[in-house]
């Protein structure tokens, strides 16, 4: 009876599709990376970021993090609190469905969750990160996705606010790439050849996602 239903589990795993997980600091392209995967998959996708902030906003004490005051220095541990939460999500999502990959994007997800969460199955993820900026371009192309997007963080930053968001970001990357290599994590910096690098996170994924489906 036991060996019946330990086939009756491996059978399952190997049905459920794989996790695509983007995860990497904020303006790199997750969720563009995310909706161009939709395209291709047509499979459902869960922006992270969203529902965190909607969970944080409205029940700011379910999260045992202080979101306005996270240290940079201190990201991993600040964000330790949430991964048990969006390790579940991913887990979860889109179980009893049939679809060919299952994405989810976000910020916040740690390279040493992609770990836990490849325990229940198959796990194709990216980190995209920054190396150098050319800050005044970069601050130009946050302002034209702005026009577009009236729910945008950046609205309420000037200039000056912006380039220090993103001198932080750069910190960060270094913390995520130090974790992905880690972890053995693929990651990919998203600088002024972000088109080539952007295109590359792309292709691995679809190429990672094949082998899996082997």
């Amino acid at each position: 009876m036991r060996e019946m239903h330990l086939a009756i589990e491996e059978d399952y795993m190997i049905k459920v599709p794989p996790k695509i997980v983007i995860g990497g600091v904020p303006r790199t392209g997750k969720s563009n990376l995310a909706y161009k995967l939709f395209n291709y998959y047509h499979s459902p996708v869960i922006h992270g970021d969203t529902l965190v902030n909607a969970i944080k906003n409205n029940y700011n004490s379910a999260f045992d993090t202080n979101f306005n005051n996270i240290d940079k220095n201190d990201y991993a541990e600040q964000l330790l609190p949430i991964q048990k939460y969006l390790i579940k999500i991913i887990k979860n999502m889109g179980k009893d469905l049939e679809y060919n990959a299952l994405i989810f994007e976000s910020c916040y997800i740690l390279p040493e969750s992609i770990v836990r969460l490849s325990r229940f199955g198959q796990v194709c993820s990216v980190f995209l990160l920054y190396n150098c900026l050319n800050f005044e371009q970069k601050i130009q192309d946050i302002r034209d996705y702005a026009k577009t997007n009236q729910h945008c963080w950046s609205h309420k930053n000037n200039d000056l606010e912006l380039h220090q968001a993103l001198k932080e970001f750069i910190t960060l990357s270094q913390f995520f790439r130090q974790e992905c290599i880690k972890y053995n994590i693929k990651w990919f910096d998203i600088d002024e050849q972000w088109e080539i690098k952007w295109t590359s996170a792309y292709n691995f994924i679809v190429n990672q996602v094949a082998v899996l489906q082997d």
